[in-house]
């Protein structure tokens, strides 16, 4: 079976950002552990006005913080049901509309490191066939659960294209 990082940073697409006061509280922190008992239901993202995001659309999946991704109301609408079993959505709110941080909360122990010395993690890990998580299945690693996103298979993929959803990026592993 196929795995493949899942993520929303595209070049073509702008990405959100937080606030400095929110990011400093290291609200957005991703680590494979539940936030939603003590997330605030007051927190509002902006369009990140940088010279990468200068004239281009805000896309349905996109990139706010490392290790996640935020769902704009139609992603979620078409994703939800697939998603919730291997994670939570924190409201988010961006202008008037309310989207959602998608906080997986799946480790699975399927991985191990390929690289070696000080930085291991600059090369892709080697996913074992036999302990992968069943097909559809989006999960983290332990070694990586704050910083990547990982799918198996190709569901959640074609799901997005027959929704027409702007935005996620697969990456073969």
């Amino acid at each position: 079976m196929n795995v493949y990082e899942f993520g929303a940073l595209d070049a073509q697409y702008a990405s959100y950002a937080a606030s400095q006061t929110d990011a400093l509280k290291r609200l957005f922190l991703m680590d494979g552990l539940s936030k939603f008992v003590d997330w605030p239901d007051d927190i509002f993202i902006q369009f990140n006005d940088d010279s990468f995001n200068k004239g281009k659309p805000l896309p349905d999946i996109a990139h706010l913080s490392i290790g996640s991704v935020v769902l704009n109301g139609r992603a979620f609408k078409a994703l939800h049901s697939c998603l919730s079993d291997f994670g939570e959505f924190l409201q988010l709110h961006y202008q008037s509309e309310v989207c959602y941080l998608y906080n997986v909360t799946n480790i699975v122990d399927c991985a191990q490191e390929t690289g070696t010395g000080r930085l291991p993690q600059l090369k892709p890990p080697k996913f074992e066939q036999e302990r992968l998580p069943s097909h559809g299945t989006v999960f983290k690693i332990p070694s990586r659960k704050s910083t990547h996103l990982y799918v198996a298979g190709e569901s959640l993929q074609k799901l997005i294209d027959e929704n027409n959803l702007s935005g996620a990026t697969f990456t073969l592993m």
